[in-house]
């Protein structure tokens, strides 16, 4: 009961931060880093996640201009 309350509420943080992130995805997210770190709180998780998706987009936009366009 409490890790699916934790999983929730973790994958709402995230999806409040980027409403393009659908919620299963959200949820997924959110189970696997449960999973890893099952006595991590529900903030801390959807912190963590939440910066992860921060420094994905950073890291796509400065690796992508560079690739060839046949690599994108």
């Amino acid at each position: 009961m409490f890790k699916a309350r934790k999983i929730r509420r973790a994958a709402a943080h995230l999806t409040a931060k980027f409403p393009e992130i659908t919620t299963e995805e959200a949820t997924d997210r959110a189970r696997r880093m449960v999973s890893q770190y099952p006595r991590t709180s529900a903030a801390m998780i959807g912190d963590y996640l939440v910066h992860g998706e921060r420094v994905g987009r950073v890291l796509d936009g400065l690796v992508r201009p560079w690739l060839p366009e046949g690599l994108r």
